[in-house]
């Protein structure tokens, strides 16, 4: 999780390190240039890597056009969403044929795009995450509204042509609370380390990171919030997208921000202050020392953003880099 706050997308990476050394400068003086370039491009081209299914670009281009560009990348945003739409879609290698439904942007869509995306999903929940089947089904059943939403489609429409036997919210409650406390024990949580921007995750993925200064739990409104299990729900799922679909970071984010927000609601924390928070603990931590970052931390976050702010970031977690058990240690 990074902060809630507008960042440079990777693709600027070249050009700013170019003017830097046109203007006598370095971007990380630790390592060379084109060593750090070609981390930058390398998460950059991400989404253009492994296997591509063209079938329905021409549509979700013309259904992310309807939508501004978001201001914040890390914020819950339609357009995002159809992004990781397409993305996930185009790992599907194979889609069937479907009726198209109308949306209220004009232009027919393909219903079974929608269903491709939700059936990614559930087996993404089910069974990268272990999640129990009703679970995953439900979870997949509630994004795959949110993603109906979005494309300007009528619910009841959608569902004559892909029968859904939606669960509702007083059901869908009571299984992510479950849910919540049981993806705790599935990963160890190591909450010793400076992790920049809040939380992260290992290379492997067996690893969840939250930042030393992270509370175990807080109160928002009266009401006490699991911060951790709340974190370590949405470092898994991202992970597990990222992963398996190969998405951009902002994507995968996008994802996993609406299912820490299903599960915010499930357990009764109040998803405005709760999200407001994040950015007042992201912002204090730009001045916090950075001094011991586990080894194996997963960069992709960091590397997707490219403005001076964010590889300077990067040039000091590199820095302090340490083996994961060293964490906590005395410095």
């Amino acid at each position: 999780m990074l902060s809630r706050r507008s960042r440079t997308p990777a693709g600027a990476a070249i050009a700013l390190a170019i003017s830097l050394v046109l203007a006598g400068g370095t971007a990380f003086p630790s390592l060379s240039l084109a060593r750090e370039e070609s981390a930058f491009a390398d998460v950059a081209a991400r989404e253009d890597r492994g296997p591509i299914n063209h079938r329905f670009d021409r549509d979700l281009k013309h259904l992310q056009s309807r939508y501004a560009v978001p201001k914040d990348e890390l914020e819950i945003d339609p357009r995002l969403l159809v992004g990781a739409l397409k993305i996930i879609v185009r790992r599907a290698q194979e889609l069937p044929e479907s009726a198209l439904v109308s949306s209220r942007f004009g232009q027919p869509l393909p219903a079974g795009m929608i269903a491709a995306f939700r059936d990614a999903l559930e087996r993404v929940f089910r069974v990268r995450l272990e999640m129990p089947e009703a679970t995953s089904q439900a979870l997949a059943d509630h994004l795959e509204m949110q993603v109906v939403a979005a494309a300007g489609v009528d619910y009841a429409q959608y569902n004559q042509v892909v029968p859904r036997v939606a669960t509702d919210r007083s059901a869908l409650h009571p299984l992510l609370r479950e849910m919540l406390d049981a993806q705790t024990v599935k990963v160890s949580i190591n909450d010793r380390c400076d992790i920049p921007f809040v939380a992260g995750y290992s290379n492997d993925a067996r690893v969840v990171y939250i930042d030393r200064s992270v509370p175990r739990e807080k109160s928002f409104k009266g009401i006490r919030v699991p911060v951790t299990k709340l974190l370590n729900l949405h470092e898994r799922v991202e992970k597990a997208v990222l992963d398996e679909f190969n998405t951009s970071y902002p994507h995968a984010h996008q994802i996993a921000l609406r299912v820490e927000k299903l599960a915010a609601e499930a357990i009764g924390a109040p998803w405005s202050p709760y999200n407001a928070y994040w950015s007042v603990v992201a912002d204090a931590m730009d001045s916090k020392p950075i001094r011991q970052v586990p080894r194996d931390l997963d960069m992709t976050p960091y590397l997707t953003f490219a403005d001076p702010d964010s590889r300077r970031t990067v040039e000091r977690m590199r820095r302090a880099f340490v083996n994961p058990d060293a964490c906590g240690k005395p410095y």
